[in-house]
């Protein structure tokens, strides 16, 4: 990584994942001119997230900085 470019990912990185989002069917892009606006598919994205939704319920016990609580 060169020190100028920081933490930024290199564009190609970036159009290799927006890729994969489209393909996924989370992310529409319409393209203006040289620009693509992209934003979220709702609800290809909800349906995903109610998959996950039970996970977080059943098998997630909260833990702190200090260690496990008990809550």
């Amino acid at each position: 990584m060169r020190p100028d470019r920081g933490l930024r990912p290199h564009r190609p990185t970036i159009s290799h994942h927006l890729k994969i989002l489209r393909t996924a069917g989370l992310i529409d892009g319409e393209r203006r001119g040289t620009w693509v606006y992209y934003r979220i598919v709702g609800e290809t994205v909800n349906k995903l997230g109610a998959l996950f939704t039970p996970l977080t319920e059943t098998q997630l016990t909260p833990v702190s900085a200090y260690g496990p609580t008990d809550a």
